[in-house]
């Protein structure tokens, strides 16, 4: 309960949050109507919650003269008796509790749209056994709270990895 200016590990006390999700789930959905077809699947996770090292970087003063840095640095310690939560230009910063985001998310991990033509129509050609066209995505969306790049990257390594990446795709099946 004392409030220090002064770092020290044997400070350190565990904020109840985890780093993996307690929750997981999926839910995949599949409809279907005179050769149209619809499917999505949804993944989430619940109490995750991951320290954002993005925001490391681009909201710590230490590093103020060499990077950029967000539009919240405005907010950075200049006077006396100010009140915010960014300390003064070259203050070393310590990985604490501010860098800690909910990173749970519900994500549309995919979607596809696609046509199955008529078996009578494709067996005409005597050239296919099927024909089917389709497009289809991936990443599409996602929701959370997480202010960082993905939210479902492993926070060790956050910094290090790309976000998961949306993709589009055309296809044709035969």
């Amino acid at each position: 309960g004392n409030i220090t200016d002064t770092y020290s590990e044997s400070d350190a006390v565990f904020l109840g949050k985890q780093r993996y999700a307690p929750w997981s789930g999926g839910l995949n959905i599949n409809a279907s109507w005179k050769g149209l077809s619809l499917s999505a699947s949804f993944a989430g996770v619940f109490g995750k919650y991951m320290e954002n090292y993005g925001r490391y970087f681009v909201e710590n003063p230490s590093f103020a003269s060499e990077s950029n840095m967000t539009k919240r640095m405005m907010n950075i310690w200049t006077t006396p008796g100010q009140i915010t939560d960014i300390p003064k230009a070259g203050e070393p910063i310590k990985h604490d509790s501010r860098w800690i985001d909910n990173a749970s998310f519900v994500r549309l991990k995919n979607l596809q749209l696609a046509y199955q033509f008529p078996q009578q129509m494709i067996q005409k050609s005597h050239v296919f056994k099927g024909l089917k066209v389709y497009v289809s995505g991936r990443n599409l969306l996602t929701f959370s709270n997480y202010d960082g790049l993905d939210p479902e990257v492993d926070a060790a390594t956050a910094s290090a990895n790309y976000p998961n990446s949306k993709q589009y795709i055309l296809g044709v099946e035969f």
